[in-house]
């Protein structure tokens, strides 16, 4: 089986030059804010939602152990918005 090369940095490079990738991949989040998520009506995740600013105003959820701090936001998706 033929090995192929390691491309990830040559498309990181590549989108970063053109302007597609303005923020370095392993960027800090400018906040996390924690949340319960429900995927679905019977099962909640809890975790951070990730607000990245800047260059991006990137959301990311991670999910991820409270450590005692409450949900501020449940986030829900409606069977539509998913595509069902």
């Amino acid at each position: 089986m033929p090995e192929f090369p390691d491309i990830t940095n040559l498309i990181r490079d590549a989108l970063e030059r053109d302007g597609l990738l303005p923020a370095p991949i392993n960027r800090e989040p400018t906040r996390s804010v924690p949340v319960r998520y429900w995927p679905n009506p019977d099962m909640a995740v809890t975790g951070y939602l990730d607000i990245y600013t800047g260059d991006t105003n990137d959301l990311t959820f991670r999910a991820a152990p409270l450590h005692g701090q409450k949900p501020v936001y449940d986030l829900r998706v409606k069977a539509q918005e998913a595509g069902r």
